[in-house]
């Protein structure tokens, strides 16, 4: 049986104090061989979605998913914390 725990996210917290989690990945974005214009990208685990929104400039279909609706509620917020 599974247990539903909280949601111990905090997506302005995670912005301001793990933002090199997404910036590690900019690479995987700009970089060879990238996302192409019209090709469907699943991002698993999204966290506050900097990495899926820069795909979807590239013309690539993205659907982010993460566990956490705060991580995805709080896209682009900061609490300065």
């Amino acid at each position: 049986m599974t247990e539903i725990t909280a949601d111990h996210w905090r997506a302005g917290h995670y912005r301001d104090r793990h933002a090199f989690v997404f910036e590690a990945g900019r690479n995987l974005v700009t970089g060879w061989p990238g996302p192409q214009a019209g090709e469907h990208i699943l991002d698993l685990g999204c966290g506050t979605g900097e990495l899926s929104a820069q795909t979807a400039e590239t013309g690539a279909r993205v659907v982010g998913v993460d566990a956490s609706a705060e991580m995805i509620a709080g896209r682009g917020q900061s609490t300065g914390a």
